[in-house]
């Protein structure tokens, strides 16, 4: 029944079983190699190294947020939060997924068949609805007329067909020779992929027989074929698989036993595994090391390698998607407005704070991007009173409308006579003090509550790791100091550091003031560390573990915001 609806189908062109087209042999999951495996996209998602392949593509596609944008005139862009086009995108594709389903399972698609679609579902009146993807085995793109417009034709689940206009289908797809169709990485990889699936069938059947190779009994007289069946069921009942490793075998009659094939070791199964997935590491642009094969990775360059996944192997796919979805979703008239999909690859740089609080800081301080802008990036809401859209540069920190303005230098002021009386200097208007005044407890209150988060989270980990490692010192005070001191002087120091960082560098510039970081951190540290030490040297018996119990819930209670009140009034860390 399949075999008539496949030959009777417009789908498939015909083809002789003698000599079988390619169609024919995918079909069926069928696709030969070398090695004797049949290779297809899911029978390759059994090899782990390009299950993990698909999984790192997809899951770095998946995680960058989507959205509709429009050039401003005057340069910039503004997000197009009212267009059906973002709802599509950033909210929900269809009622059945949400944008990260719907991205990860396209890129799977994409990386593993020649393309990936979606049909665009539309509204009466224009606009589209939804965005519904379609297995890739589903659908043939047909040229109607041979010489008209292209169409899909989509094989529905009731074995009918329906044509899909081309504008009404999204197609994502990476390596293509003639503009149309799709490479699949699996076809094209077929031959690497089937030697895997060898490899992992080879390792089964190899442990499955008690890590040994084949094995000859050889008797000395001839046993007929009754005997020589239940020789072999006596000897692979009693000494083959993993589970009988380790027994002895008794020969008797005069029997021998010899070993043929050849040992994994001399047959380099580990060098060939390794070889293997660094092929199929190469046959997706991805780093070996994203997979977990390290062998030839360095503290020097497994950094580097990071970078270059992102520039050489997710970018690409970035503006395929981002050229398609402006294409499909968004009309002429709003294409030539400057109406465009854009991924934010920014969200990259969430995985490391450090990287992400020197990006703040030098974009802060040399004036390209404002504190509510930076805010923005980190998912905060902007400042209150306007306080975060003002631009800094460094120097002086003042905003950059006031440089601009004070382009000419003053004039000089000309020496005061010494005889002369020094005129008194003229007083600020009350006015003018009272609204810096404001701005500056208005600042303090927009800050005061993000430092008391930030030290909340920090001495609750720290207060952990405290309480953690009482329980395993005690009653050992001694093991316990030297702890405290190795506790401090390591990981803690860094973690204070990244939560803080970001907070440090955008209120320091907002206030004009160069930042400091790393002395508030110590400061930090050496606070604590200081009160942990000084309790355990002035109290040398086993109440301090009580006292050390109690400063801990100290600290809980109201550190965060004694903290929080020096940061913003110039105190000092307690």
């Amino acid at each position: 029944m399949l075999l008539d609806r496949l030959t009777r189908s417009p789908l498939a062109k015909r083809s002789t079983f003698k000599q079988p087209a390619q169609w024919l042999l995918d079909a069926f999951g069928a696709t030969p190699t070398v090695s004797g495996e049949s290779v297809s996209e899911e029978s390759a998602l059994k090899v782990a190294a390009v299950y993990a392949l698909t999984c790192t593509i997809a899951n770095a596609m998946k995680v960058l947020p989507l959205n509709v944008y429009k050039t401003r005139p005057g340069g910039g862009k503004d997000k197009q939060t009212n267009h059906n086009a973002q709802w599509l995108l950033h909210h929900e594709p269809n009622p059945e997924m949400t944008p990260s389903q719907f991205k990860g399972v396209m890129q799977v698609w994409a990386s593993l068949y020649s393309s990936a679609y979606a049909i665009i579902q539309s509204k009466p009146g224009g606009g589209s609805i939804a965005l519904w993807p379609v297995h890739p085995t589903s659908v043939v793109i047909h040229r109607r007329n041979d010489t008209g417009p292209l169409e899909y034709i989509v094989r529905l689940p009731d074995q009918s067909q329906m044509a899909v206009p081309f504008e009404q289908m999204i197609q994502i797809y990476g390596m293509s020779t003639d503009g149309v169709n799709g490479h699949s990485t699996i076809r094209q990889g077929r031959e690497a992929i089937g030697a895997a699936l060898a490899m992992e069938k080879f390792g089964a059947a190899f442990f499955g027989n008690n890590a040994r190779p084949a094995t000859i009994l050889k008797h000395p007289q001839s046993v007929g074929d009754e005997g020589v069946a239940a020789l072999r069921k006596s000897w692979q009942d009693m000494y083959g698989g993993a589970a009988n490793a380790g027994k002895t075998a008794i020969l008797e009659e005069g029997m021998d036993v010899v070993t043929i094939g050849t040992d994994p070791e001399k047959a380099q199964a580990l060098e060939t595994r390794v070889f293997i997935v660094q092929e199929l590491a190469r046959l997706f642009k991805v780093p070996p090391h994203k997979i977990a094969e390290l062998s030839h990775a360095t503290y020097t360059n497994i950094e580097h390698q990071a970078i270059e996944f992102y520039t050489d192997t997710v970018h690409p796919w970035c503006v395929t998607w981002e050229e398609e979805l402006t294409r499909k979703l968004l009309s002429p008239d709003e294409r030539r407005a400057g109406v465009y999909v854009k991924f934010g690859m920014n969200a990259i740089l969430r995985a490391d704070a450090k990287t992400r609080s020197e990006f703040y800081g030098k974009a802060l301080t040399m004036g390209w991007m404002s504190p509510d802008e930076v805010r923005e990036l980190e998912e905060m809401n902007p400042m209150p009173d306007g306080l975060g859209k003002e631009f800094f540069m460094q120097g002086a920190m003042k905003t950059v409308a006031k440089i601009v303005e004070g382009k000419e230098a003053p004039a000089p002021v000309p020496p005061v006579p010494p005889a002369e009386p020094e005129e008194p200097e003229e007083e600020k208007e009350p006015e003018e003090d009272e609204d810096e005044e404001k701005k500056s407890r208005s600042l303090d209150n927009a800050y005061r509550p993000l430092f008391r988060d930030a030290y909340g989270r920090i001495i609750h980990k720290e207060v952990d790791r405290l309480r953690r490692a009482t329980r395993k010192h005690k009653p050992d005070v001694a093991a316990f100091a030297e702890w405290v001191k190795e506790f401090y002087a390591n990981g803690h120091a860094s973690y204070v550091s990244e939560t803080l960082t970001p907070l440090w560098y955008s209120y320091d510039a907002i206030r004009g003031v160069p930042s400091d970081a790393r002395e508030t951190a110590t400061h930090f540290i050496g606070s604590s560390r200081g009160q942990i030490l000084g309790l355990i040297r002035d109290n040398p018996g086993s109440e301090v573990w009580e006292l050390l119990e109690g400063r801990f819930a100290e600290w809980l209670e109201s550190r965060a915001d004694t903290c929080a009140e020096s940061e913003v009034g110039n105190g000092s860390l307690s």
